[in-house]
């Protein structure tokens, strides 16, 4: 079995594993024969064999392949690894060319004049298994003096760690999209979407961004820096424009302003004259759909500003449609069942119901409002009037408000609106009850109904 990192420019092998029974016919070889042609086939300009031991047996054959060469740790240039170089290491532990230059030119000539051991002070643990057990102890890499590895000043001069480059890539063509974005790695998720709406002159309502190793969204929040993301340096990411939007405020307010126009008409127009339940039934739904409105504008708080623009008619067809004209016209008719007297019983506890349902769920979205800060995505464990019944009671008490309006008209219409709407809410329901599980943990009480005690 054969490990490989496939990077950008070179195939690098890990590890090669195979039984010992078959060692003789040194598999390890043909591993290494079909990693180079897997590197001349697919492009790749270098072929990595990994670390180079001298005197251990079992690596010693990757010196048999040519051109073969190694790191000088003194320059990090890549030296011939031939028979110059192979016969500095019969007799050093620690070879570097520009090392050997360095001595010639001091005079030091005679071979092993100057070795590690003569350079004591430069690296204190010379062996492996001393410096591994140091780093166990919480020593650090730069204290070992490790050769081939940057000091902490030379790492401060020519890497500025408090950025990172983003390599980004367009899902679908996104014009001016910069190849790379440099971010600081304490620059919050939605400067990285400002840096990249700046640069592609796009709204940065309209970018997806994701990450190209798993496709996990990158939200666009402030409260969340580039670095909990995950995002490295040179990582890559997709940048995807998502279309026009528009506010989902805005979509809301459209929404709920079609039966506040649709139902004062049909009740003006269908109305002969109009009857006791007819007149209740306009009121609550006005009630209704006007406290709504006030809530778009004045309560909530949406974790995303916007939605795709062409949502705003799908969305608004449900109210406008089966709850404007589709309520308005069956309620006010002069034969709809509204137009009758019915039991003071059925109409009182309609009155109760619909009272109870409002200010339930006025006062749950209250609660959910006061769990995000102003401009902040951030979430919480709502606690509060119903939220030890089930995950979303701002959901029960909408349905009891619209069972109370059924009880007052009776119309077919209503039950149609509100089976719809409350078979909606239901999904989004056991949604937020999965969503709070997952990122809350054993801190959420978890619940066993998500929108009806004792049904669902």
């Amino acid at each position: 079995m054969s490990v490989l990192d496939l990077l950008p420019h070179c195939v690098s092998g890990v590890y090669f594993i195979y039984h010992s029974d078959f060692e003789q016919w040194s598999f390890g070889k043909l591993s290494a024969l079909r990693e180079a042609a897997l590197a001349l086939e697919a492009g790749y300009k270098y072929y990595y064999m990994g670390y180079y031991i001298h005197d251990c047996v079992k690596m010693r054959y990757k010196g048999h392949y040519k051109p073969q060469h190694v790191l000088d740790p003194e320059t990090y240039e890549w030296v011939p690894l031939d028979g110059e170089f192979t016969s500095l290491l019969d007799q050093k532990p620690y070879v570097s060319l520009a090392l050997e230059k360095r001595l010639k030119e001091n005079g030091t000539t005679e071979p092993g004049a100057e070795t590690l051991d003569g350079d004591a002070d430069c690296f204190p643990l010379p062996l492996p298994a001393d410096a591994a057990a140091a780093v166990t102890a919480g020593t650090s890499l730069f204290d070992l003096k490790v050769p081939g590895l940057m000091t902490e000043e030379e790492i401060a001069e020519t890497v500025d760690l408090g950025k990172i480059s983003l390599r980004g890539q367009g899902r679908k063509p996104i014009k001016n999209l910069p190849e790379e974005t440099t971010v600081g790695r304490e620059d919050s998720a939605a400067e990285l979407y400002k840096s990249i709406a700046a640069s592609s002159k796009t709204s940065v309502h309209r970018l997806k961004i994701t990450k190209g190793s798993d496709g996990s969204a990158i939200p666009n929040s402030s409260s969340v820096t580039v670095q909990d993301t995950g995002l490295r340096n040179k990582s890559t990411i997709d940048v995807k424009d998502l279309g026009p939007q528009i506010s989902w405020r805005t979509v809301f307010v459209v929404e709920y302003l079609g039966p506040l126009i649709i139902h004062p008409i049909f009740y003006l127009l269908l109305t002969r004259p109009p009857s006791e339940l007819q007149t209740i039934s306009l009121l609550m739904i006005m009630l209704h759909f006007l406290k709504r409105e006030y809530e778009t504008l004045f309560v909530h708080r949406f974790s995303l500003a916007t939605m795709p623009a062409l949502n705003i008619f799908k969305n608004s067809a449900h109210y406008w449609l089966l709850g404007g004209v589709n309520i308005a016209f069956w309620t006010y008719l002069p034969s709809a069942p509204t137009a009758k007297a019915t039991s003071p019983i059925f109409k009182y506890a309609g009155i109760a119901m619909f009272v109870v349902g409002e200010l339930g769920n006025f006062s749950n979205h209250l609660t959910l409002r006061d769990l995000r800060r102003p401009g902040s995505t951030e979430r919480g464990i709502p606690k509060g009037l119903g939220f030890s019944l089930v995950t979303c009671p701002n959901y029960m008490f909408e349905a009891l408000a619209w069972l109370g309006i059924l009880s007052v008209n009776w119309s077919l219409s209503t039950a149609i609106f509100a089976v719809a709407a409350v078979g909606q809410m239901a999904v989004w329901a056991r949604k937020k009850e999965m969503r709070y599980r997952k990122e809350f943990g054993a801190e959420y009480k978890r619940k066993r109904f998500f929108i009806l005690p004792g049904i669902y």
